[in-house]
């Protein structure tokens, strides 16, 4: 386990020694030398872009840049995930919630009408709360909850707390979204910079030079 620590240590070393531009100062070109050498002008040309455009985005490479493009991506992703999940279960908990209110708000006309001495007449006059009082219990076993034993507050505790999960979920989900946003606008810049996106001309015209 050392060797292998020791080894990724020297890599990460290794990797800031050749990338890391966001500490490192801007190069005066102003000076003499870089006058009267257009080659070395032209290259404290280049590091003062990567030099400026690290900065700018606020990572140590172009290489991290990507990693925090991927870290807030899969984040994203993560969230969104479970704000579709917390909506299909916020979904089946307000019709449970609905059906548990229903059953509560009907039961003492169901209680009334079995111990009626004219059933029919009650239920003439009650028809409405019964039929929803019915509807409701028996949408609840299809549930799987038993109606006379269910909770409605802890029901609507639940629906809340789930309600609040899902507004944060929304929070996270559309703050990293910009973020990658964002992100991926500032490697398009710093790539430009840098050159890196070569036109066809320019990508033959290096190919040529690198043969010679």
């Amino acid at each position: 386990m050392a060797a292998v620590k020791r080894i990724c240590d020297r890599r990460r070393a290794q990797t800031a020694l050749t990338t890391d531009y966001s500490r490192k100062e801007l190069i005066d070109t102003s000076q003499e030398k870089f006058k009267q050498s257009p080659g070395l002008n032209h290259w404290a040309t280049i590091q003062n872009l990567k030099i400026a455009a690290s900065s700018y985005a606020g990572a140590d490479s172009i290489e991290d840049l990507e990693d925090k493009i991927s870290s807030k991506s899969t984040l994203a992703k993560t969230a969104r995930q479970s704000l579709i999940d917390t909506e299909h279960q916020l979904k089946e908990l307000g019709e449970i919630l609905k059906y548990a209110k229903d059953y509560q708000t009907n039961k003492l006309y169901n209680f009334r009408y079995k111990k009626s001495k004219d059933p029919d007449a009650y239920f003439r006059r009650h028809e409405t709360e019964l039929t929803l009082f019915d509807g409701a219990e028996n949408m609840l076993k299809r549930f799987g909850i038993n109606p006379k034993t269910l909770d409605l507050e802890q029901l609507q505790a639940d629906y809340n707390a789930l309600q609040a999960k899902k507004t944060e979920l929304q929070k996270t989900y559309k703050a990293a979204e910009k973020e990658v946003a964002d992100l991926n606008q500032k490697l398009a810049n710093i790539k430009q910079y840098l050159g890196q996106e070569q036109t066809p001309e320019r990508a033959e015209s290096t190919k040529k030079e690198q043969s010679l």
